[in-house]
């Protein structure tokens, strides 16, 4: 019965707090288990624990342009009408509404 309580608090606490106040708690329980896990489990093999980490840290320096590609094609794109307007003004004179229409229906990225 006595482990109730400790989980109930926690429940409460977590309920009362705003998600910015949340996520700090959160963010510090992590770090303070990813230290509990060096001092223990790093230390226990400090070279092996070193090289899993160089060897991760590699694979996400890899990975790391295409994480930002990805990010940017899912932001939506600002729509800039100072762009659009000065282009209008370029356009030929021969040049139909249906030779636009092709661009209105494409997708924007």
């Amino acid at each position: 019965m006595s482990h109730v309580f400790p989980c109930l608090k926690k429940l409460v606490v977590h309920t009362l707090m705003d998600k910015y106040q949340n996520f700090c708690i959160e963010e510090a329980q992590y770090h303070i288990r990813r230290a509990q896990e060096l001092l223990t489990d790093g230390l226990n093999d400090p070279k092996k624990y070193y090289e899993e980490g160089q060897a991760f840290y590699k694979v996400m320096a890899k990975m790391f342009p295409l994480i930002v590609l990805l990010q940017q094609c899912n932001e939506p794109q600002p729509h800039d009408r100072g762009t659009e307007d000065s282009l209008s003004g370029t356009q030929s004179s021969t040049q139909s509404d249906s030779d636009n229409s092709l661009f209105d229906t494409l997708p924007a990225h």
